[in-house]
């Protein structure tokens, strides 16, 4: 396994592996039923911004050289550069909700004093989009190893803190795990969280019960 910056040799491989996995096994995706062509829409935008970020890891199987793990991270200076990713994606019934929720984690990185002290300084912050790791790929530790690279690049470029909005359980276990990360505020129920009026997660299996955000000082 070889563990090497994303970039554009990577971009199409990465989002193709990003979009089977949030649409077949994130719950969040998989709950508001997200279509193929807007999952995918999703994954290329962040993509994009990755690559030019370059503090987002890739894993290489070298015995196949194929893509089976993928870290998106970008650097940013405040919440509204993470939108402006977002808002790439055209509006729609199933990810609108999505970008709700993540939105209300992202507002307690952002909150805290000691963030707000520094968000007047160019990209102090990484935050991790989305990790995946392939399906015959899991327990081998590749997510810790991504996190732990991609934490290091992303130091390397004058990062300094990262955080990453978590919705399912595996990743939220290994966040809560790897030394330096912390909850920041309580987890958001599913079931319970509201979008406009309504609750768009309710249909959301009792396995996954909410999502929280994770940070590390660098």
């Amino acid at each position: 396994m070889e563990l090497v910056k994303l970039d554009e040799s990577h971009g199409t491989d990465a989002i193709a592996l990003m979009t089977q996995i949030l649409m077949n096994k994130e719950p969040v995706f998989s709950c508001r039923k997200v279509p193929f062509d807007i999952a995918r829409e999703f994954n290329e935008a962040i993509v994009n911004r990755a690559i030019r970020d370059e503090v987002s890891v890739v894993a290489i199987d070298t015995a196949t050289n194929k893509v089976v793990g993928v870290m998106a991270n970008l650097l940013v200076s405040g919440a509204s550069e993470v939108d402006e990713v977002y808002a790439k994606c055209e509006p729609s019934e199933w990810l609108s909700p999505v970008f709700v929720l993540l939105e209300k984690l992202k507002e307690r990185f952002y909150q805290l004093e000691e963030v707000r002290k520094i968000m007047s300084r160019e990209r102090q912050f990484m935050n991790v989009s989305i990790v995946v790791v392939s399906d015959g790929y899991h327990g081998r530790g590749i997510t810790r190893q991504l996190l732990e690279k991609s934490t290091e690049m992303g130091k390397s470029k004058g990062a300094r803190m990262v955080y990453s909005e978590l919705t399912s359980p595996i990743s939220q276990h290994i966040f809560k795990t790897t030394p330096g990360f912390v909850q920041v505020g309580e987890l958001i129920e599913y079931r319970e969280f509201q979008s406009d009026g309504v609750k768009p997660f309710a249909g959301m299996s009792s396995d996954f019960k909410g999502a929280i955000l994770c940070m590390k000082r660098l």
